[in-house]
């Protein structure tokens, strides 16, 4: 199961909390498909700390902050290298968001 599809069964399953895509497809029509399949967000890899934190805050709260950086679960993804300057991360949001 994909990404688009996970998303599809989610939403036809009635939950209705966000749903944050992350894609290598960066073409607009490929967001755009998961917009339509449920999802609230897409970030386009490789995603930023930043981006990251920034998205999940904006469903979160203003209260919630990241985690510090040198501290990771155990069992925790390394993170990325290699991102451009800028953190290499594009945000699509929906509509309605702000």
């Amino acid at each position: 199961m994909n990404g688009l599809e996970a998303s599809r069964q989610i939403r036809s399953a009635g939950f209705t909390l966000p749903i944050v895509a992350v894609t290598g497809n960066a073409l607009e029509e490929d967001q755009a498909s998961f917009l339509q399949a449920g999802a609230n967000v897409v970030l386009t890899k490789p995603v930023s700390r930043e981006a990251l934190a920034n998205t999940l805050s904006s469903f979160l709260g203003s209260d919630w902050q990241a985690p510090e950086s040198g501290r990771r679960p155990r069992g925790a993804v390394r993170p990325l290298t290699g991102a451009s300057a800028n953190g290499g991360s594009t945000v699509t949001r929906t509509s309605t968001d702000t």
